[in-house]
């Protein structure tokens, strides 16, 4: 298999990024469209996060020092142990998603970085 071309010269990281802002710029109605509706969304969505803990911290002191794990307890006295368990499988599996992809992620930088600065391919041929 041949090796695959590197532009020395290529785009860099700030042009790329240039680009890519203009790319999404020429979808100037839509595009500024679907940024206010999920500006808003995720705004209210604060919102009500904020009143529901101040509800919870008005109802119930003994969550005023320190809560651990404040959105299953939300859940919990709003809708029972049961969506406790719920929130609490949701919150895991996104933590364990993301940290996934960051795994990959440095992997891939640190393939990257050992290739570069060993001047040597380590795919096997």
């Amino acid at each position: 298999m041949a090796k695959p071309f590197m532009n020395p010269r290529g785009l860099s990281w700030f042009v790329t990024g240039l680009f890519l802002v203009g790319d999404l710029a020429g979808e100037f109605y839509p595009g500024l469209g679907i940024s206010v509706i999920m500006i808003a969304a995720v705004t209210y969505t604060a919102y009500v996060l904020g009143l529901s803990w101040n509800i919870l911290l008005n109802t119930w002191p003994e969550y005023r020092e320190h809560c651990r794990k404040p959105y299953p307890e939300i859940a919990k006295r709003a809708m029972g142990d049961v969506v406790r368990k719920i929130v609490s499988i949701c919150i895991d599996i996104t933590q364990f998603g993301i940290a996934v992809v960051y795994l990959l992620l440095s992997a891939k930088n640190i393939h990257d970085m050992i290739k570069v600065e060993s001047k040597v391919d380590h795919r096997t041929q």
